[in-house]
C-alpha cells in the first residue's frame, strides 16, 4: 500500500509538471505546404528550408502553427491542383485557393558565362537571342513552340546545379532562372569564378513568393488571416529584413522590395503593413 502511494504521488507530480503541456501539443495545427526546389527559395539544404521557409517557420511561430513543407519535382508539384502550396500562383493556375499571402518578391534574369562571349550580351527582346541554346528547368516550360519559332533552342534541365554547370562547360549560351537563385547557384559551385557569370534582368518579371491555402481546406480564410497577420508581427520586429539580409546582404535588399510586396498584397486583397523603401 505505501508503494502504492509513492505510485500516485509521483504521478500527481508529474501531472503537475507536464500536464498543462499536453494540450498545447496536442492542439498545434499543422499544415502542409507543397512546392518544388528552387534554392535558396525553398530548399531542404539549407537551415529551415531556405529564405522561403525561414520566412514561413517565422511567421508560423508567431501565429502557433507549425508548417511543413514538403519538396517535389516542379512538374510533379505543378499538377497538385488539391495541396496548399508556396512559391507563385501563376505555376498553379488552374488551382483555387480561399488565401493567397505574399511573402516575398523574385524576378527571372538570363544567365551567361562571359569567356563564351566576345562582348557583353544586353537584352531588349527575344530576338536578342535569337540563335542561342537557352537552359530552362524542366517543368518551367510546358510549351517551347514560342521560343523554337523564334529561333531559340530550349534545353530542359533538372537542376539549377545542373544549368550553370552546363553553362560554363559551354554547352548552353545562356539560361533563365529566378536572379537570386542563380546567383546563390554560382557562389555555391564557382566561387573563384563567379565574376565570369554575368546576368541581366528581365523587366517586368517581379513575381510574388506567396502562401496559398486550398479553396477546400478546412477553416482556410481563418488560416490565411493568421498567416497574414504573422507577416505584420515579423515585419514590426525586424526579423523579417533580418532574414532577407542573410541571403542578400546587409543594406543589399532590392530597393523597391516593399513597394513590389505591397503591390502583390493588394492583388490577393490582403494589404500588409505599410513599409516604405526608407525601412531598408
Amino acid at each position: 500500500m505505501k508503494n502504492m502511494k509513492i505510485v500516485w504521488t509521483i504521478l500527481v507530480v508529474l501531472y503537475i509538471m507536464f500536464g498543462a503541456l499536453f494540450p498545447v501539443l496536442a492542439d498545434e495545427q499543422i499544415v502542409e505546404f507543397n512546392s518544388s526546389e528552387a534554392p535558396p527559395f525553398w530548399c531542404t539544404s539549407l537551415p529551415d528550408d531556405g529564405m522561403g521557409g525561414e520566412v514561413l517557420h517565422a511567421i508560423s511561430k508567431e501565429i502557433g502553427v507549425k508548417s511543413v513543407i514538403k519538396i517535389s519535382p516542379l512538374k510533379r508539384a505543378r499538377r497538385n491542383l488539391t495541396s496548399n502550396h508556396v512559391g507563385t500562383p501563376e505555376m498553379l493556375a488552374p488551382q483555387d485557393f480561399c488565401a493567397i499571402i505574399p511573402i516575398a518578391v523574385c524576378r527571372l534574369a538570363f544567365f551567361y558565362y562571359k569567356p563564351h562571349h566576345e562582348k557583353e550580351m544586353t537584352y531588349r527582346g527575344l530576338d536578342d537571342i535569337k540563335g542561342y541554346a537557352l537552359g530552362v528547368i524542366r517543368g518551367a516550360l510546358d510549351d517551347v513552340s514560342f521560343f523554337e519559332k523564334k529561333g531559340i533552342k530550349v534545353v530542359k534541365l533538372n537542376s539549377e546545379d545542373s544549368m550553370i554547370k552546363m553553362l560554363k562547360n559551354g554547352r548552353i549560351d545562356l539560361c533563365s532562372m529566378l536572379k537570386l537563385s542563380g546567383i546563390y547557384t554560382i557562389n555555391k559551385m564557382f566561387p573563384d569564378d563567379a565574376e565570369n557569370f554575368l546576368n541581366f534582368e528581365i523587366k517586368g518579371t517581379a513575381t510574388p513568393v506567396t502562401v496559398m491555402i486550398d479553396k477546400y481546406f478546412p477553416g482556410g480564410k481563418e488560416l490565411g488571416e493568421k498567416y497574414t497577420n504573422g507577416l505584420k508581427m515579423i515585419i514590426e520586429n525586424g526579423k523579417y529584413i533580418e532574414i532577407l539580409e542573410k541571403y542578400y546582404g546587409r543594406g543589399k535588399i532590392p530597393h523597391d522590395w516593399f513597394m513590389q510586396l505591397e503591390k502583390f498584397n493588394h492583388i490577393y486583397k490582403r494589404p500588409v503593413l505599410r513599409v516604405t523603401d526608407k525601412a531598408l
